[in-house]
């Protein structure tokens, strides 16, 4: 059985509300929940426009594509996980939706360096199409959904049918302005 999950949260040594121009890393943690090994994992990442790449902080992240990319080259076996830092800088957004970022396994190997073929996600780089990852929601952070979105009602925030190959953590950012007459 093939079986990769993703879980995303802000390392909890900066703790926030945060500021414009604080760095933070977010830390994704990919878990092997299934009994066969993969390999060549990568992870896209969506930076929304609340937040960019620290400059000099991201050296094994390609980012010649539109998203971020991080390849995890080591083989990573049946109960295994590995933890991916990604270092960004708190910015001026455009929207409240402009500091909630998502990740998601864009594609895998298996062991014979074929497609990995996930049990219950798809891998892929689409950021429109993964049900879950409700920020601060039932489908953040879990691991345990069974990716059968299609059994789940409209707008349903349900651990049980997420697809844990994608997830999301939200920077709580403080803006405040006075205006004095």
């Amino acid at each position: 059985v093939y079986d990769l999950a993703l879980q995303k949260r802000i390392n909890n040594a900066f703790p926030g509300p945060y500021r414009y121009g604080d760095t933070i890393t977010l830390d994704i943690l990919v878990v092997n929940q299934g009994n066969e090994p993969a390999n060549t994992i990568e992870i896209t990442d969506y930076i929304p426009d609340g937040l960019e790449m620290a400059p000099g902080k991201n050296a094994d992240w390609d980012t010649t594509g539109t998203f971020p990319v991080y390849t995890i080259m080591d083989t990573l076996r049946s109960g295994e996980d590995t933890l991916v830092g990604l270092e960004v800088v708190v910015i001026h957004g455009t929207s409240m939706e402009s500091w909630t970022n998502y990740s998601e396994i864009s594609s895998a190997l298996n062991r014979d360096g074929g497609p990995f073929e996930d049990i219950d996600s798809e891998a892929d780089n689409d950021p429109e199409n993964d049900y879950g990852a409700i920020a601060e929601g039932e489908t953040d952070d879990a691991l345990s959904g069974d990716g059968s979105q299609s059994d789940a009602a409209t707008g349903e925030d349900a651990a049980e049918y997420d697809e844990d190959d994608h997830d999301v953590a939200r920077v709580r950012v403080v803006d405040l302005a006075l205006y004095k007459q």
